[in-house]
């Protein structure tokens, strides 16, 4: 059985094995059933012109049943309802003019599938429009936009709305869709990449994976919004979340909800973990800010982001240096960070640690490693320990039974207002006002650097070595502290002793201490054993009572060393 019907603005046809027909009192088809491979194709366009672009609908499936009604006495009778059945296909085809608003030119395609379609349509301009679609059954929605870029999505259930194209009469495209049931997204693009000099490297195809129990689309925002249970991927990284939004175009994404995101580390062995409220993804920069607070959220600082690489538990935080309840955990190497946000770039390997509101001060915590060179018996006897110090003695004797000396790690914790690090340069620049603590003692200064262990220096240990499983692996933040270079106002507090200078360079290999200063304010160790030294520069070991004493850093006439020795009485 065949049909056909050709106006100037629209061409309907199609075919099937059988058709039965049911007319009312006036003639007029009101009920038609098709059955066998049913295929049904039209196409519309706004004007006769024959350059104009038609848009195209095309609709196969098992068996299609419809409905029909007729407009006044005589008029013509016209589609109502129509419920396909058995592997049963929508497609629509628009085209989109140069011009039009919060459009790109070109052709959009919009394919629905299920085991049963049913669709529902309205009278404009006097002929029959595409108003909703529900599917039910393996449901599919596949959509092409302009520009490469292609999305796939499945589920139990869906419900679409559709719309008129502007400037189109007669030609329908998808305006919303909800799917549910174990919804599966599938997006691929197509992403012009840059190299290091700036100039374009050709089009790259990029994938995204998603999973979610309900996903909506708004044609308005071209957004997809996943909720219940959502988890995305690429090739890098793999996010879990309550609800994500999701630009269909850009890829670009904002996470909200228990925010979890697990990134693979190129050339690395762990992974680096991120725990948020909420998340802001940049998909093709490969930039992501995560946040501490929902957006809403106008409560305290204290709720913090955190990020920490391979080796930690969940329930660790860099905050345990402020000894509240997160301290709790389990630690066998690798770093930490908490801070109100955190800002990930993954292509240049850059990390931001920062505060929402510029100028507060404390807000970033971090938790990075050294190694222990100590000896047994090399501290001073009967010395008082800092309130800091005996923290981060508790915390290493709790994170390993191992013996001082053994090659054990030992954290080195930091508080600032700012931390920025390059992975490529392998260096963390505290700002803000920092404070570092350690089971040597503590450390305040305006700005600190930290070096860490470059890659290849830990290769060359690895090959002579046998590594040790809680080494912390290469990556973002991974290595150890290999020296520290602080500035500005420093005082250096370690058990007996107090050092103040404007410079400190410290190197984790030998635990040496270089602290510097200025003419008018030389660098000053005040011992409860020793009493005072000053000098150009001072040179002391951790724990050790000795202090080398040089009148002049090289930079400045040479100045005379002052020493004040308490005696004590007998």
């Amino acid at each position: 059985m065949k049909f056909n019907d050709d106006e100037a603005f629209r061409q309907t046809q199609g075919d099937s094995h059988t058709a039965n027909l049911n007319f009312d009192g006036q003639g007029r088809i009101d009920h038609a059933v098709l059955r066998g491979d049913v295929h049904t194709h039209e196409r519309v366009r706004a004007t006769d012109d024959v350059k104009a672009p038609w848009s195209e609908r095309t609709l196969t499936a098992d068996t299609l049943d419809l409905v029909l009604v007729a407009e006044g006495a005589a008029g013509k009778a016209q589609l109502r309802d129509a419920k396909a059945v058995g592997s049963a296909r929508l497609n629509s085809v628009a085209t989109v003019l140069p011009g039009t608003a919060g459009k790109k030119a070109g052709t959009t395609t919009d394919v629905l599938s299920a085991d049963a379609l049913d669709g529902h349509f309205v009278d404009a301009h006097g002929a029959a429009e595409l108003s909703t679609v529900h599917g039910a059954g393996h449901t599919v929605l596949e959509q092409a936009a302009p520009g490469g870029v292609r999305q796939t999505s499945k589920g139990e259930t869906l419900d679409a709305r559709f719309r008129e194209v502007a400037g189109k009469k007669g030609a329908v495209e998808v305006a919303q869709v909800v799917q549910e049931g174990g919804v599966v997204i599938d997006r691929t693009a197509l992403v012009e990449k840059k190299q290091a000099d700036g100039k374009q490297a050709g089009p790259t195809l990029t994938t995204q994976h998603a999973t979610a129990r309900r996903a909506s689309y708004d044609a308005d925002s071209d957004k997809l919004t996943l909720t219940d249970g959502v988890q995305m991927s690429d090739p890098q990284s793999t996010i879990w979340a309550s609800k994500v939004v999701m630009d269909r175009e850009s890829g670009d994404a904002t996470a909200e909800g228990g925010v979890k995101v697990t990134y693979l580390q190129e050339g690395a062995a762990q992974p680096v973990h991120v725990l948020a409220a909420r998340a802001e993804l940049n998909h093709d920069a490969g930039r992501a800010t995560f946040y501490g607070r929902p957006a809403a959220s106008s409560g305290s600082t204290s709720a913090l982001a955190r990020m920490w690489q391979a080796g930690q538990t969940e329930s660790q935080s860099a905050g345990s240096q402020s000894g509240g309840p997160q301290s709790r955990g389990t630690q066998s190497g690798g770093s930490q960070i908490e801070a109100p946000v955190l800002v990930f770039e993954q292509e240049s390997k850059r990390l931001t640690a920062r505060s929402e509101t510029p100028g507060m001060s404390g807000t970033v915590h971090t938790v990075l490693t050294r190694a222990s060179s100590q000896k047994p018996g090399t501290k001073k006897s009967g010395a008082k320990k800092t309130a800091a110090q005996t923290e981060a003695q508790t915390v290493t004797k709790t994170n390993s039974a191992a013996p001082q000396g053994s090659g054990q790690q030992v954290p080195v914790r930091i508080t600032s207002s700012e931390l920025v690090y390059s992975d490529e340069l392998r260096q963390a620049v505290f700002t803000g006002g920092v404070r570092v603590v350690d089971s040597d003692g503590e450390m305040r200064a305006q700005e600190a650097t930290v070096f860490l262990t470059p890659a290849e220096a830990k290769q060359q240990r690895s090959a002579t070595a046998t590594p040790s499983p809680s080494s912390a692996s290469d990556g973002m933040l991974g290595g150890q502290v290999e020296r520290i270079i602080a500035t500005r106002h420093i005082e250096l507090t370690q058990p007996g002793r107090l050092a103040t200078g404007e410079r400190l360079v410290y190197m984790a290999s030998d635990q040496m201490f270089v602290l510097t200063g200025t003419t008018a304010a030389p660098p000053r160790v005040v011992d409860d054993e020793q009493g005072t030294t000053t000098g150009a520069v001072l040179r002391f070991h951790s724990g050790d009572d000795s202090v080398s004493v040089l009148g002049s850093d090289g930079n400045a006439p040479a100045r005379k060393v002052h020493t004040e020795t308490r005696v004590k009485k007998q």
